[in-house]
């Protein structure tokens, strides 16, 4: 629940100028705790949704309306694919996209309903090409995705070969890379957890959950302006 309301934020902040979702988190949190509450990716792993869905099931059983668990899982599944239109929106049929951390959290090779491995498999149904890198979880993901993406033997590779690269965990191993291999790549960050050094050498870096680049003034146009007035109707 904690982590579907912080990724709602984050949507909501990825289309608001000006708008940080760290900072909204961050106020929040003095009241409801930091653990798990931070916009980024879909929660995934084998504990979480399966959780989750068994707990709908069984209040359902035992005659209590399983509407918040399911509603979870479902703006958890949403939010996925919020982070796809976002990263086809940054390029186009054909293009290569890499991803950074295959894996459902970093630090394992276990790769159960991660986020980057759905990733994958929705962006070569969208007709993009994808290379993966992740440091413990390819062996476990080329028996998955089955030939369907390529992948990486180091990360600057990943960088170099691609037109946009999304960073699907926040892996300690990215202190490492040479980010200067990415001077001519789209970096999408959920997590924004890259040291200003770093987006220093990167083409264009996207730090998602912090405003769509416009200024208020502008984005509060007539049209927009006219919807907002319905709160006060």
């Amino acid at each position: 629940m904690r982590v579907a309301f912080a990724n709602m934020l984050f949507s909501l902040c990825s289309e608001v100028p000006e708008a940080d979702v760290d900072r909204i988190t961050g106020a929040l949190g003095y009241r409801m705790g930091r653990r798990f509450f931070k916009g980024a990716v879909p929660y995934g792993g084998p504990c979480w949704p399966r959780d989750n869905r068994a707990f709908s099931v069984f209040m359902d059983a035992v005659g209590v309306p399983s509407l918040m668990p399911r509603t979870i899982d479902l703006c958890n599944e949403e939010h996925g694919r919020y982070i796809l239109r976002k990263v086809l929106a940054a390029t186009k049929r054909e293009d290569v996209v890499g991803i950074l951390g295959l894996s459902y959290k970093p630090g394992t090779g276990v790769i159960e309903r991660s986020f980057g491995i759905d990733l994958a498999d929705w962006l070569v149904g969208d007709g993009r090409r994808v290379v993966a890198w992740d440091p413990l979880a390819i062996p476990a993901a080329r028996g998955i995705l089955n030939g369907r993406a390529s992948y990486a033997s180091v990360p600057e590779e990943c960088l170099r070969a691609s037109k946009a690269v999304v960073i699907v965990n926040p892996m300690r191993e990215l202190e490492a890379i040479d980010w200067s291999s990415a001077s001519a790549t789209t970096v999408l960050d959920p997590w924004r957890c890259l040291s200003p050094e770093a987006v220093s050498k990167i083409g264009k870096y996207v730090a998602m959950g912090r405003g769509n680049g416009g200024a208020v003034k502008e984005w509060r146009s007539e049209e927009f302006a006219s919807k907002l007035g319905l709160l006060n109707s």
